[in-house]
C-alpha cells in the first residue's frame, strides 16, 4: 500500500536544503579568503605617515639659525641689552624731532611719557648724530641708522615713514618682536583704583 506525500513535508526539505546550501557556501568562501592571509603576521593597516611636525620643527630651527648667523651686529647689542622676552617698542626719528641735549621736542616728549608710564624694554632709531647725542644725554638706548636715499629724495615724515619698514626687517631677522610707535603718541599706565592699595598698577 503506498504511502500518501505530505506536500507541507516536501516543501520544508526543499527550504531545507537551501538553507544547508547558502551556509555551506559562506563558510568555503570564508575559509578561501582566510587561507590567503598569512596567521604568523596580523593585519595591519597601512602605516600613514606625516611629517608636518618635522616641517615646523625644521622651519623653527632654520629660523634660529637665521637670527644666530644673520642680521646687524650693532642691532643685535643693543636688543640684548634692552629686550625683555624678546620684545621692544621702538620709535624712528631724525634731528628735527629732538634738540642735541635731548631735553626738548616731540621725541623728547615720546621718552619722558615712556619712562613715566614704567616702561623699561624701548630703544630709538636714531637717524642721524643728533639724535643719537640726544639720547646718549638722556640715557636711552639707541641703534643708529643712516636715512636711505629715496628715489623722489623725500626727507620729511612722510619720507622717513617709507623707510621703516626696512628697519622692522632688520628687528626681525634678529628673531625679536617689535612694536613701533610714532613718536606722536603718548604712553599711558592704567592704574587701578583700590580703597587698600590706590594707584596699583595694572597686572
Amino acid at each position: 500500500m503506498a504511502r500518501r506525500r505530505d506536500p507541507e513535508s516536501g516543501r520544508d526539505a526543499i527550504v531545507l536544503a537551501l538553507v544547508c546550501g547558502i551556509f555551506v557556501g559562506a563558510f568555503t568562501a570564508y575559509m578561501g579568503v582566510s587561507s590567503n592571509v598569512s596567521s604568523d603576521v596580523p593585519h595591519q593597516c597601512p602605516p600613514v605617515e606625516c611629517n608636518c611636525g618635522t616641517k615646523a620643527e625644521s622651519s623653527l630651527q632654520a629660523n634660529n639659525l637665521i637670527s644666530k648667523t644673520e642680521g646687524n651686529s650693532a642691532l643685535r647689542a643693543v636688543l640684548e641689552r634692552v629686550a625683555i622676552n624678546k620684545e621692544v617698542l621702538v620709535a624712528v626719528s631724525n634731528g628735527a624731532l629732538i634738540t642735541e641735549e635731548g631735553t626738548y621736542g616731540i621725541l623728547a616728549t615720546w621718552i619722558e611719557s615712556v619712562k613715566r608710564a614704567g616702561v623699561k624694554n624701548f630703544m630709538i632709531v636714531a637717524l642721524d648724530d643728533r639724535v643719537a647725542k640726544a639720547c646718549e644725554n638722556v640715557g636711552v638706548a639707541y641703534w643708529r641708522q643712516d636715512r636711505a636715499s629715496l628715489a623722489d629724495n623725500n626727507q620729511d615724515n612722510h619720507g622717513i615713514s617709507a623707510q621703516k619698514f626696512g628697519y622692522l626687517k632688520e628687528f626681525l631677522k634678529l628673531g625679536y618682536n617689535v612694536l613701533l610707535s610714532d613718536v606722536d603718541v603718548v604712553t599711558l599706565q592704567v592704574l587701578c583704583h583700590s580703597a587698600r592699595v590706590p594707584d596699583v598698577p595694572c597686572g
